[in-house]
């Protein structure tokens, strides 16, 4: 039994000595010039408080900084019986806290999983670890791959509030809070930073799915959905629960035995050269890109180039038809095309919605409820049967039968 109400762990040496709950724990880190640094720092002895009830539904005390008295803080809160035990912390202001997720959910735990994963992790040499359809499985188009809910949550890049070094201070006992077999996932997953930069730091920028919350940018963990590759033509999309903030990956199209479960960490809205993406994921992620377009040899790359310039230069033209309807079909039309051509799904629920609403207003409502149950189609896979695009497109319906 534990003598005293705290237990201290030094991320110190490449050891973590203990960790609430999990006596004798062993983590090792990387030995780098920071870890020297951190031999000297008397911060960097983490003391963090065993396991209560008092602070329901958390299950640590609260850890707040800047402790001076200041009336904006940033907090480490804890849960980890949240989804059955897995284990959740947060690195957020108190008013902020509350709104990231749905406290009800701590209390009572999350909705079900998928029962039954058609998928498995295999590493492939130049590729590393991917997500592959099994054997003798597939995936129909709108299929849920998985649902996941988050293990760590932080705010994105600098806050005002607390220094960067507190701010890592607190992401630290953010991950080390959490429960053995959810942090040891965390720090195995990859890192693609070859100078140093912090472990905490390479990780969260590394594979967490950015989200806006309360304002507020945030980082956050899957560490399942964290492990998917990306893929400039990507046959898989992540929707994330307001109000549980659990993550959904959804098949785009149908997805076949053996092949690569993929999405986009790039904008899906902005239609990038190879050239220009090469360069914001080497920039961003430190990798050249081998997805099948960006393999696919010079001729088909060329091509695949002039038609996204032809869609920059489509969407740039359609700014300027604004109330004329036939122009706009036009050029949804023609943007609908290209987008079939270059195999790009996610971007064609939008303009198969303007197509709709343009046949509308042209009388032709054949057409308009055509386009209309494609645009739903899309809008139930991207953001899901219940979103308000959906919805839009039941009472479009519902207004083409009343014309």
């Amino acid at each position: 039994m534990l003598a005293t109400a705290e237990i201290t762990i030094v991320v110190l040496q490449g050891l973590v000595a203990s960790v609430a709950g999990s006596p004798g724990a062993v983590l090792t880190r990387p030995t780098n010039a920071r870890e020297n640094e951190l031999r000297t720092c008397a911060k960097w002895q983490i003391k963090i408080s065993t396991q209560t009830r008092e602070h329901k539904p958390w299950t640590h005390a609260p850890y707040c900084l800047p402790d001076n008295g200041k009336a904006q803080k940033m907090c480490v809160y804890t849960d980890v019986d949240f989804n059955n035990g897995k284990g959740l912390s947060i690195v957020a202001m108190p008013e902020v806290a509350e709104k990231l997720i749905d406290l009800d959910l701590l209390r009572r735990g999350p909705v079900s999983e998928p029962s039954y994963i058609k998928y498995e992790a295999i590493e492939k040499p130049g590729l590393g670890i991917g997500l592959y359809v099994k054997a003798s499985e597939k995936y129909k188009a709108g299929e849920i791959i998985m649902r996941e809910y988050p293990t760590l949550i932080a705010p994105s890049g600098s806050v005002d509030a607390i220094s960067a070094e507190d701010l890592d201070l607190l992401r630290w006992r953010a991950l080390l809070q959490l429960p053995d077999a959810a942090r040891q996932r965390t720090r195995a997953l990859a890192r693609s930073s070859k100078t140093y930069k912090d472990e905490i730091v390479d990780i969260l920028d590394t594979n967490a799915f950015t989200h806006q919350k309360a304002g507020v940018a945030h980082d956050i963990i899957f560490p399942e959905a964290a492990r998917m590759n990306h893929n400039c033509v990507p046959n898989a999309v992540t929707r994330t629960n307001e109000t549980t903030l659990a993550m959904e990956v959804v098949a785009l199209r149908d997805i076949h035995p053996g092949e690569e479960i993929a999405h986009s960490y790039l904008d899906p809205s902005i239609e990038l050269t190879s050239y220009e993406r090469r360069n914001r994921l080497s920039s961003g992620w430190d990798f050249t890109c081998q997805c099948s377009l960006c393999s696919s040899g010079k001729a088909k790359l060329q091509a695949s180039n002039r038609r996204r310039r032809e869609i920059s230069r489509t969407k740039e033209s359609l700014n300027n038809v604004k109330g004329d309807p036939g122009k706009i079909l036009e050029h949804a039309q023609t943007l609908l095309k290209l987008y079939n051509e270059e195999g790009m799904i996610l971007p064609k629920a939008y303009y198969h919605a303007l197509a709709a609403h343009a046949c509308m207003y042209l009388g032709n409502n054949r057409q308009a409820l055509r386009y209309s149950r494609e645009a739903k189609l899309l809008w139930d896979v991207i953001f899901g049967e219940g979103s308000e695009e959906s919805k839009d497109m039941v009472d479009f319906q519902s207004k083409l039968g009343k014309i």
